[in-house]
């Protein structure tokens, strides 16, 4: 290796951090230091000519934007509506995702809003069970089962089927005696 070539590998650039951006809020620009350092034969670099460097100098300078004006809002999902008949509110939370945490309050979300919901508004409505419909042995009681409006009282048929309580049931009364005619079965009484 010839003695230049060995001098031209102690030569390189030395490029310091990225300044602080001259704006707060939209485009601005900031430096750094960049110098072409010499290595000595105990290891530490000394600063000498741009000239001696191989290569193009880094940038000195760059374009950048303030943080500072960045409204960033971020909201999570609407919660489910507090009521599920009728008019209720739902919520959700706000957070600045602003890195020094400045937002814009005049631009931040709603955290809370006017909903409606209608799904729970019907539900089964029983009546009380009828009288036995036997006087002696097996027999039936029944009572009316009615899907209904929780407010208003209305017939509807948005009630699931799947939690529709039962309308008939068995009955046991004491065991008939012989002379007690088995067959005077009443039908049952719907009642409410």
């Amino acid at each position: 290796m010839d003695f230049e070539c060995f001098i031209r590998s102690k030569l390189r650039w030395e490029t310091g951090p990225w300044g602080q951006c001259s704006a707060t809020c939209e485009k601005g620009f900031q430096q750094r230091e960049v110098s072409c350092v010499f290595q000595l034969q105990n290891g530490t670099y000394v600063n000498t000519r741009d000239i001696y460097c191989m290569g193009p100098k880094p940038a000195t300078r760059q374009p950048c934007e303030g943080q500072d004006c960045l409204s960033i809002w971020e909201a999570s999902e609407w919660s489910q509506c507090s009521t599920n008949c009728g008019r209720g509110t739902k919520k959700r939370r706000i957070s600045c995702t602003n890195t020094r945490g400045k937002c814009d309050s005049a631009t931040r979300p709603r955290e809370e809003e006017e909903c409606e919901d209608y799904t729970g508004c019907y539900e089964w409505k029983t009546g009380d069970w009828s009288k036995c419909s036997s006087t002696c042995g097996k027999g039936l009681q029944s009572r009316v089962v009615q899907c209904m409006h929780k407010v208003t009282g209305r017939h509807g048929n948005e009630c699931s089927f799947l939690s529709k309580p039962v309308a008939y049931r068995q009955c046991h009364q004491e065991a008939c005696n012989e002379k007690m005619n088995a067959n005077t079965i009443t039908s049952p009484r719907l009642g409410w």
